[in-house]
């Protein structure tokens, strides 16, 4: 695993009595090596809203040890690539990544706005 990122969670929501308006302060959940996997399949057309889009299911795997507090929800943010297109890129983590004997902890992402 060579590249980098930081993965942060939405802290508690808290409301600014003179504002009226309510802020949230994301917790560092990880900071370290990762890498990302788009598997090599053709992108499945999906109908949404009316239109067509090719979809892929890019996946980020984590050091199991060190990613332990890591869950679905999450943001992923790259800090570090070889690839300059996935640098400052944001990806929400999905699925659950817990297994027996698993040499890395794999979430599949999507792309983050």
């Amino acid at each position: 695993m060579d590249d980098e990122c930081t993965v942060t969670r939405e802290g508690t929501r808290t409301l600014d009595e003179s504002t009226g308006q309510y802020s949230q302060t994301p917790s560092t959940i990880y900071s370290g090596v990762f890498r990302m996997v788009v598997p090599p399949r053709a992108p499945q057309d999906v109908v949404a809203v009316g239109q067509v889009e090719a979809v892929t299911r890019p996946r980020a795997d984590f050091p199991v040890a060190a990613s332990a507090a890591v869950r679905d929800g999450d943001v992923l943010t790259v800090t570090v690539s070889g690839d300059p297109a996935l640098l400052g890129q944001k990806f929400r983590l999905r699925g659950f990544a817990g297994q027996t004997h698993g040499t890395a902890r794999r979430f599949f992402v999507e792309v983050y706005s």
